[in-house]
């Protein structure tokens, strides 16, 4: 078994990632991902281009500039304990226990814990926007293919065989046969040596958006769990219940009410992982608690948890030691009109429903410090506007800010009367904050539209599914983190809906769309978009894009989900600011950084420190 130490290349990391630069070939230029740690966060000419132009993100834990494996982080201060029985508590919500599945295609039901047990290929920092190292340590874009190196250090729990290429290049034959959307560029993919991944795609395509695709994915289908299955007919129906891991923790209990994961560190029958001496503390268990409503945060029962709904009026009951860690969702509600139906079809009057709306009152309404609102609507992430625009207000893009007299001025233009006819906004009654918007947007429409809301069963997709709709709240990002945050895909969805689906859900077709004497052709610039190459080739199509969406608005964009995590700083300590923070998700990714919190005498930001 691997020591509890790791091996001397492991524990200083710096050695381990300057070895795989030079195996790669050499030009730090062509490479992504595998710097070194004194290169100040600039991680090559493709994922790490925007880096150094990145300006943070909300986030309560703001950025650290320093990234360096191994090293303290400052300004903690304090000993820890070397190991200790204690369990990081957090609450599984939604499901039960008993109807967890460990298979990642099943979309739903999936445990928390599977952000610790399977490790991540590599690791997307939003505030940063680049992808982090972890099992990937490098990789390398060379005419159409892209050469992926492994860290070989990474096993699987139970079978102890070396995670390896194969098994990556196994992982995306799975994804494929599920039509899965981290595979929609592959051509091919093949171990080119037990730690390279040679994965082909057309020598057309931007680059990026391979990365933005399949960097973000975790080492999920462990072979001796999948070999011996009937994967090919029906991914999504194999059924895993006691998952092999490549990540440092692995399941050690579970009934119809909750789960344990433990440390890979002298496990019987299992092998040992090169980061479980990371962790200072047993693990983590998740109990079953039902709704977020019922979570007993305010009495410190749990330790953190993450992605929740909780407004300034919970928060205040919140104990002063509860840490909140918060960054752009990739996520947001938008009102999308069929544009089949008049009035819809005229732009002029798309503007003067935007106009009518007094979207920051919606975000108060519905609960501070849960959503963004974007005065300037762009159709992207508050994310990806700081890391491509640098400001999320652009100078050359119209503000929203609920101003009646141009919303009546452009109806006029239009030669529309507002009284002509009821106006219908469908939306989901089961997601509470959605439907709170969409009562004030109606509330605010109705001093100059006649408006009613049509409340629906099921979620946004099921509304636009039965296919009849006037105006219907669905989100304007709809895609999977980290794709959400590049414009590629944030655009691709507004433009031409689904690309697993025929035909855009709201009948937006606009054409060459006149913008500022411009005439501007959204599908041209998309093209243009995904075959550029580079930063400084893709920004005009960008701001081309982000102005036909200011202009033309496809949909009235209403809010952005803000991600909102806890971490209860009473018994386990984090770091006051480091770009790990604003990850999916913090109380899973911390412990298992290079980095070191002052006092610490083992790597990882997130460490059990019991009150005295």
């Amino acid at each position: 078994m691997v020591s509890g130490d790791g091996p001397p290349e492991w524990s200083g990391g710096v050695q381990r990632r300057r070895f795989l630069s030079m195996a790669l070939g050499g030009a730090a230029g062509a490479l992504a991902g595998c710097s070194s740690p004194d290169s100040s966060g600039d991680d090559g000419d493709e994922a790490g281009a925007a880096a150094d132009e990145s300006t943070p993100s909300d986030a309560n834990g703001g950025a650290n500039d320093t990234d360096t494996d191994g090293e303290p982080a400052e300004g903690e201060g304090r000993e820890f304990p070397e190991r200790s029985d204690a369990r990081f508590q957090i609450a599984q919500l939604s499901y039960s226990t008993s109807q967890i599945r460990w298979n990642p295609l099943v979309g739903w039901f999936l445990p928390q814990h599977r952000h610790g047990t399977f490790a991540q290929w590599t690791q997307y920092l939003v505030g940063e926007d680049r992808f982090h190292p972890h099992l990937i340590q490098a990789w390398e874009h060379r005419d159409g293919r892209t050469v992926l190196a492994l860290d070989d250090a990474f096993t699987w729990a139970k079978t102890g065989r070396s995670v390896t290429a194969e098994d990556l290049a196994f992982q995306l034959d799975v994804y494929g046969a599920a039509d899965h959307a981290a595979t929609r560029f592959v051509e091919d993919a093949t171990a080119t040596d037990e730690f390279e991944l040679t994965v082909g795609y057309s020598p057309e395509l931007n680059p990026e958006l391979l990365e933005y695709s399949l960097l973000g994915l975790r080492a999920s289908v462990p072979p001796s769990n999948w070999e011996d299955t009937n994967w090919e007919a029906g991914p999504a129906e194999v059924e895993i219940t006691d998952p092999d891991a490549s990540g440092p923790i692995l399941q050690t209990f579970r009934d119809d009410t909750a789960i344990e994961t433990t440390p890979r560190l002298g496990l019987a029958d299992v092998e040992d992982h090169p980061i479980a001496h990371h962790y200072n503390w047993n693990g983590y268990r998740s109990q079953y608690w039902g709704s977020s409503e019922q979570l007993p945060l305010e009495s410190g029962t749990l330790d953190g948890m993450h992605s929740l709904f909780a407004p300034e009026s919970r928060r205040r009951e919140y104990p002063s030691t509860l840490r909140e860690i918060t960054f752009p969702a990739g996520f947001g509600m938008a009102l999308w009109f069929d544009h089949d139906r008049e009035p819809w079809d005229d732009p002029r009057v798309r503007r003067a429903f935007l106009h009518t709306l007094d979207r920051e009152a919606i975000v108060a309404e519905v609960g501070e410090g849960t959503k963004l609102h974007h005065p300037a609507p762009t159709g992207l992430s508050a994310a990806t506007l700081d890391s491509w625009f640098g400001t999320r207000t652009p100078e050359e893009l119209s503000e929203y800010e609920g101003d009646r007299t141009r919303a009546e001025s452009l109806l006029a233009e239009a030669g529309y009367d507002p009284d002509e006819r009821d106006i219908s906004v469908a939306y989901p009654q089961g997601w509470s904050d959605w439907a709170v918007a969409t009562h004030k947007v109606i509330d605010q429409l109705g001093s100059l539209w006649s408006v009613s809301g049509d409340a629906r069963a099921g979620g946004p997709s099921d509304i636009v599914e039965d296919g009849e709709f006037d105006v219907v709240a669905y989100p304007f990002l709809n895609v999977d983190e980290p794709m959400a945050y590049h414009p590629y895909f944030a655009f691709e969805r507004l433009f031409e809906g689904d690309p697993a689906t025929e035909g855009h859900f709201a009948n937006y077709d606009p054409g060459t769309v006149e913008v500022g004497g411009e005439g501007i052709d959204p599908v041209a610039e998309l093209h243009g978009l995904r075959t550029a190459d580079g930063r400084d080739e893709q920004r005009p199509h960008v701001r081309r894009l982000a102005r036909v969406v200011n202009e033309d608005v496809p949909c009235a964009i209403v809010m952005e989900k803000r991600e909102q995590s806890f971490v209860d700083t009473e018994r386990f300590a984090i770091p006051e600011e480091s770009p790990h923070l604003r990850s999916r998700w913090p109380q899973w990714w911390l412990p298992k950084v290079d980095e070191r919190l002052e006092g610490a005498t083992q790597p990882g930001l997130l460490k059990y420190d019991p009150p005295e």
